[in-house]
């Protein structure tokens, strides 16, 4: 769950959080953490033990994703009828021959022919981690005219992007917006002078964990404070992190990925609005748009409001973070903007 104080910070209530809203090109965004160790110092032992056991155990196999495939890197690589290297080998295969993996034990995946590959047929066994790698699953898409609004995708491992409008917007907030931050001033007038592409969503840890698994984002694996990961937003990764996932996409689509700066972001989340929160203005429609520190967070930590200040007046249905798109989009097709988990920007 997040803190809504305003368009440009949304603070983490469970700890350091972090999400990502991608953008392409120069066209660009994604997003991340903010640290709160002291903003959870002001809750009970207690109060944090009950936030923590509201959170989803849910943890999808990564083996499952499709953003990578498993492909032989010995020539010839043998499989085994057992995971032990002095068991009978079944079958050997061409290096660069992609496997479906089936489970990890150890050392040792349990695979069989992909059903969608074309290859040497192979008997079901299990190969050794050190004779395989792990490669996105990037057949770079032909690219077209796109404009406005239009949706696309460059590759199975890539996020899907739409493209956002140019224009002009007042950056930051007036001094009589409530909750405003000191940082959010003074108001200047920005012009955004070429559509650029940005993620429809915040990225998952299943994208994440494909960047890692290839090697693009470090050994460092960012906890998901048990709320499970799939295609819930990543969390838990700084900068320099949220750096390497876009050059990593860069390196397997070969068109150029980068963060959005904060105006760009800033612009994006307005999607042409001007108020401080998105919906109508009705309490209740601020938890049609955003997963915020709402009366739901209220019913199980009661001093959550002396804590941070004030909660948003209404109930968005989670305790804490949500699986990306939960929410009603922005005007510009964007989900989770505000809300959820927070964004890095490439300046500040």
């Amino acid at each position: 769950m997040a803190v809504l104080k305003s368009w440009r910070r949304i603070v983490g209530i469970v700890g350091t959080v972090a999400g990502a809203l991608l953008a392409y090109g120069i066209l660009t965004n994604f997003s991340s953490i903010h640290q709160t160790a002291s903003f959870l110092s002001k809750f009970t032992i207690k109060e944090l033990f009950v936030l923590q056991s509201t959170f989803r155990l849910r943890q999808p196999d990564p083996l499952s994703s499709n953003m990578i495939v498993l492909r032989m890197r010995a020539d010839p690589g043998a499989i085994r009828e057992v995971p032990n290297p002095n068991g009978a080998i079944v079958s050997t295969v061409p290096a660069g021959t992609t496997l479906r993996p089936l489970s990890e034990k150890r050392a040792w995946y349990l695979v069989e022919p992909r059903e969608d590959a074309d290859g040497p047929s192979f008997r079901k066994g299990y190969v050794s981690v050190s004779d395989v790698e792990w490669a996105a699953n990037c057949v770079p898409a032909e690219m077209i005219d796109l404009g406005p609004g239009d949706l696309f995708r460059d590759c199975a491992a890539a996020p899907e992007m739409i493209v956002v409008p140019a224009g002009s917007f007042m950056m930051g907030s007036p001094a009589s917006e409530e909750y405003r931050l000191p940082d959010e001033g003074p108001q200047r007038k920005v012009e955004i002078t070429t559509p650029f592409a940005a993620g429809v969503y915040e990225v998952t840890f299943e994208q994440w964990d494909a960047c890692q698994r290839t090697g693009g984002c470090g050994p460092k694996e960012p906890h998901d404070l048990g709320l499970g990961r799939g295609n819930y937003p990543v969390m838990n990764i700084d900068w320099p992190q949220a750096r390497k996932y876009v050059r990593w996409l860069s390196a397997i689509t070969g068109k150029r990925y980068r963060l959005l700066s904060e105006a760009e972001w800033e612009y994006a989340a307005r999607a042409g609005t001007t108020a401080p929160r998105p919906g109508s203005g009705s309490d209740s429609s601020y938890c049609e748009h955003l997963n915020g520190l709402d009366l739901t967070a209220l019913k199980l930590v009661p001093d959550v409001v002396d804590a941070v200040g004030s909660t948003i007046p209404c109930s968005d249905g989670y305790p804490a973070g949500a699986v990306v798109g939960s929410f009603s989009p922005n005007a510009f097709g964007l989900y989770d903007m505000i809300g959820n988990v927070s964004e890095w920007t490439q300046d500040c």
